[in-house]
């Protein structure tokens, strides 16, 4: 059954990703690394910019885009509910767990490459960091962990949105909690809630553990530099694992009940439901 499940989710994945990797949609992809690398190329290579901020935001924007991962499950949940496409998966054999598995490793591999456009632009921009293998293969690491601490939020958010509003405000909070992850305004110079409330998120972890990761062995004048703009650089690095582990752990058997039941609940007359709410939500 497993291997059955696998197989199926694997070339739902492959097939998922043709038109993203090979086609016009790669560059979208790798549009935040693009925007990133011409901020760093207009300020320029001696800019305070490039020796303190900079390194601050590029680290933790990595671990930050986590955030898209549930971001884009709560949208192809909702698409492929109206569509009728997750009525039809479930009248397969173990097909919603083969649905879950495809998507998450289809925007999985999509997160992969766009974190992947960002790190190269660090690479490239900062050579004084002296960021070598051992720091890209632990960042890695730690991109995945955070990518398996959010996707549990976009499974559950996913399974509970029914309608186009409630997908907007999901979409909507997730953006603000990206936003506010402390990748690129300090936590510090925010209110303190809004530090209390990341606190209990993957995100602000993600983006710290990854900050972590690549300016942890810094030279001492850039990592100060860059810790100026916050306390929190580098620190706790033990904590941060401990956070997403606890969110991947406990999440993803949360999301799997959840999804689990919300597949049951994908009937003839619910679509029916969702596509009337969504066309008097349209004016049509």
């Amino acid at each position: 059954m497993i291997r059955a499940v696998l197989t199926a989710a694997l070339h739902q994945a492959r097939v998922d990703l043709k038109p993203s990797v090979l086609g016009p949609s790669l560059i979208s992809l790798l549009f935040p690394g693009i925007v990133l690398g011409i901020l760093v190329w207009v300020n320029g290579p001696d800019s305070k910019f490039a020796h303190g901020f900079g390194p601050f935001l590029l680290t933790g924007t990595i671990g930050a885009l986590a955030a898209l991962l549930p971001l884009e499950l709560v949208s192809t949940y909702y698409s492929e509910r109206v569509s009728g496409t997750l009525l039809r998966v479930r009248t397969l054999p173990h097909g919603g767990l083969a649905w879950s598995i495809g998507r998450a490793l289809t925007h999985l591999t999509t997160l992969t490459i766009t974190q992947t456009g960002v790190l190269v632009v660090v690479l490239v921009s900062f050579p004084s960091l002296g960021i070598g293998p051992a720091q890209v293969a632990l960042t890695a690491a730690v991109a995945l962990l955070a990518s398996m601490a959010c996707a549990p939020i976009g499974f559950i958010l996913g399974s509970l949105v029914r309608n186009v509003y409630g997908m907007m405000l999901s979409m909507a909070v997730i953006l603000g909690l990206f936003a506010t992850s402390g990748a690129f305004i300090p936590l510090s110079a925010m209110p303190t809630w809004v530090g209390v409330l990341q606190a209990l998120l993957p995100f602000r972890w993600a983006s710290e553990l990854t900050r972590w990761a690549l300016l942890g062995a810094a030279e001492p004048a850039v990592t100060a530099s860059a810790a100026n703009v916050s306390v929190s650089v580098g620190a706790h690095p033990l904590l941060c694992v401990a956070i997403l582990a606890a969110w991947a752990v406990i999440g993803f058997p949360v999301a799997a009940q959840v999804v689990r039941r919300g597949f049951r609940a994908e009937t003839l007359s619910t679509l029916e439901k969702v596509r009337s709410t969504l066309r008097a939500q349209s004016g049509l």
